[in-house]
């Protein structure tokens, strides 16, 4: 009988060692595991957070591109309208009406065309198109930006517009001499860009409701 209580007892021993290692295996196993699911995790993470960067990448090229069809769009209707003489439309509606808590500036023009316009329109900042050594943060507050192409300097501009365009600050182009035209053509400009402005917030109102 003891010597069967014996065998049963180291049987029993074995059973629990092994019980042990494969206990041991297991914690083992699930190390192993873990570590291969992080390392997995920490790949996919870094993948995913790769991809979302080139996605973020395309979409502010994608951004800048349009930006730069708006403004290239932009100066071939300018370009267009001196081709063929454009005249704007007198409007219903007075420049004041438009310029009223608006900050406005215009960059280029000659002194006395810039002297004249400022008596007319005194709420309305204008700035030499010859400096381009200028302070740009001047347009940061500004609603809109017009620049009066016939006279200024290609480095004034180029140094006005990257700012603009950075900033995303509205912008046109004015030409005509006449001070009653010049008044209309800004007018005409304005009424286009909040025209602008209206379709592009029914756009978005509609993107958020499909």
């Amino acid at each position: 009988m003891q010597k069967k209580l014996n065998i049963v007892e180291k049987e029993n021993k074995d059973f629990l060692y092994k019980i042990a290692l494969l206990d041991n295996e297991n914690i083992n196993f699930k190390s192993i595991l873990n570590n291969k699911i992080c390392k997995l995790n920490k790949e996919n993470s870094l993948q995913l957070s790769h991809m979302q960067n080139k996605i973020n990448h395309i979409e502010t090229q994608l951004l800048s591109e349009k930006a730069y069809r708006n403004e290239l769009n932009t100066l071939r209707e300018y370009i267009f309208k001196i081709n063929n003489d454009y005249i704007p439309s007198p409007s219903k509606n007075t420049l004041e009406y438009y310029i009223k808590n608006k900050n406005i500036i215009i960059i280029g023009g000659t002194k006395e065309w810039r002297r004249k316009f400022r008596e007319n329109y005194p709420t309305i900042r204008s700035l030499n198109g010859f400096i381009a050594t200028f302070d740009v943060n001047i347009l940061a507050q500004c609603d809109y930006v017009f620049f009066y192409t016939g006279y200024m300097d290609h480095a004034t501009y180029y140094k006005a517009i990257n700012f603009i365009r950075s900033h995303k600050i509205k912008f046109g182009y004015i030409g005509k001499t006449n001070i009653d035209l010049v008044e209309e053509e800004i007018i005409d400009e304005l009424e286009k860009l909040v025209s602008n402005d209206i379709k592009k917030r029914r756009l978005n109102d509609y993107k958020r409701y499909i």
